[in-house]
């Protein structure tokens, strides 16, 4: 009798199914991840908004930026704007073009 019940839960699913409480928290876990993962996209897609601009060099190098009432300057060795002018700029090692690092591996004949 035991068997013929168990066999009869498989079959109609219900053995091992979750209870109505496991249920509910399972649903409201997933709708919580799904508004914490808009959440970050959102925070994320307005970052990049907001720095894009940055990345940005002007036709003119002296030319300046005016933004959220902070002024800023194309910086040649962080290639882009920056509050500092680029004369004013304390990075020591300015990133190397990776065309530049390519040339030198090459060259090692």
């Amino acid at each position: 009798m035991a068997e013929n019940k168990f066999k009869s839960l498989v079959q109609s699913g219900e053995w091992n199914a979750p209870s109505k409480e496991q249920t509910e928290i399972l649903a409201l876990t997933a709708k919580q991840e799904s508004i914490t993962n808009k959440k970050k996209s959102e925070k994320n897609k307005k970052f990049k908004e907001k720095f894009e601009c940055k990345k940005e060099a002007p036709n003119d190098v002296m030319d300046t930026k005016d933004r959220n009432g902070k002024t800023y300057h194309w910086c040649t060795k962080h290639k882009m704007c920056k509050p500092h002018k680029a004369r004013d700029c304390k990075l020591e090692n300015p990133k190397e073009d990776n065309t530049n690092k390519k040339k030198k591996e090459i060259n090692y004949n």
